[in-house]
């Protein structure tokens, strides 16, 4: 049945993407820690895979990565190497157990993981990744924590949130919004998650890996 949630939500990703003239990178993000972003990214990787398409995740969580733990990959070279210059994607990249999906895990976190996604080696990366794999998913850090996940929107094609009913609070969840519509992003869609998924990642994210902005007022219904 989970399998099932996670292919209907690929189908209706795509029905909305259709109207884009491309769509090749998406992008998986959340307003706030702990709304599971990292797990439909992971599984919408693999429903991807499973339809015969060339599919890569990045991890792009460089202050908590999950990506390695996920597909039980090293994580001791990865996306901080090849954005610092120091290394080629195709040094990084590993296969999974999943045919046809691939993984670029976000290797040692940096002192300054915002600056060095804004860098030019970003959008070159993704310039070069477009013509090898069919789809990129990129799992960000949550938007109203850190600036991480904004200086990638101009990078992306389309944009999925996710949020955790009855945890998620709404003036967070309308700051993310405000974020993309600053952007000019394409807001796909919005995947919504129950409290019971939740309790079952708890301790997913530490709250100090963010230093989350604690100013909120209503939560999401």
């Amino acid at each position: 049945m989970i399998a099932e949630q996670y292919r209907l939500i690929r189908t209706n990703i795509e029905y909305t993407a259709a109207p884009l003239a491309k769509f090749q990178v998406l992008m998986i993000g959340s307003a706030e820690m702990s709304d599971g972003k990292s797990t439909v990214s992971a599984n919408l990787a693999i429903t991807w895979a499973d339809l015969g398409k060339r599919v890569l995740l990045i991890d792009a969580d460089l202050r908590r990565s999950t990506v390695d733990k996920t597909f039980q990959v090293p994580n001791g070279q990865g996306l901080t190497g090849v954005l610092a210059d120091q290394l080629s994607a195709e040094q990084v990249i590993q296969p999974t157990i999943v045919a046809g999906l691939d993984v670029l895990t976000a290797g040692p976190v940096p002192p300054n993981p915002a600056d060095l996604l804004e860098s030019p080696q970003l959008a070159a990366i993704l310039n070069d990744l477009r013509q090898k794999y069919d789809l990129i998913i990129i799992d960000v850090p949550p938007f109203t924590v850190v600036t991480d996940a904004q200086v990638i929107l101009p990078h992306v094609d389309g944009v999925v949130l996710i949020v955790t009913l009855g945890k998620t609070w709404r003036s967070n969840m309308q700051r993310a919004v405000a974020s993309l519509k600053i952007s000019q992003a394409n807001l796909l869609g919005v995947v919504t998650r129950s409290m019971q998924a939740h309790r079952r990642n708890e301790g997913y994210y530490k709250e100090e890996a963010y230093a989350a902005n604690t100013k909120t007022k209503r939560r999401a219904r």
